[in-house]
């Protein structure tokens, strides 16, 4: 079951539980797929307030302008700032 993430104020997820997430995510997906389990991994080490406002900004552009479900929108924000550099 997917559940949606979300960044807002009100929402409670900062940089240290959201990498607490994504960590969780890759141990669960590991047997079935190392590949996404590492980039997860690599997700988590670069959680940072710039790169959670680059995710936050594309997943939302993604999601309104694009059309995309949110489910969708995180999964394609994600692999497109997984490979930003972080600031």
């Amino acid at each position: 079951m997917l559940t949606r993430i979300s960044f807002g104020v009100t929402s409670g997820w900062t940089p240290v539980t959201w990498r607490i997430h994504l960590l969780y995510l890759a141990d669960c997906c590991h047997a079935g797929n190392p590949c996404r389990a590492a980039e997860l991994r690599r997700a988590a080490v670069a959680m940072t307030p710039t790169w959670r406002e680059m995710f936050e900004e594309r997943t939302a552009i993604m999601e309104y302008d694009g059309g995309l479900p949110w489910q969708r929108a995180e999964v394609a924000a994600l692999d497109n700032t997984l490979g930003l550099p972080s600031r």
